[in-house]
């Protein structure tokens, strides 16, 4: 065997959301709208105002204690 390419390795995190019945998806915004469809226009709001990255712990946190208001 020859090597053809340089593979180049890094680590990354995931975020997942679930519901009461312990279905899980991944984090990102279809995800969130579906699951909180009765709270859309109060969420669409709360992420045009703030920039949320959905691939940072401390921006999930946020966004996680937003949801808690709900």
């Amino acid at each position: 065997m020859v090597q053809k390419e340089i593979l180049t390795f890094a680590p990354y995190s995931i975020f997942f959301i679930g519901d009461i019945y312990n279905h899980f998806k991944p984090l990102n915004k279809k995800n969130l709208m579906n699951m909180y469809a009765n709270h859309q226009p109060h969420l669409e709001s709360y992420l045009r105002e703030n920039s949320i990255n959905l691939l940072k712990e401390n921006d999930v946190n946020k966004l996680m204690e937003f949801l808690k208001t709900l």
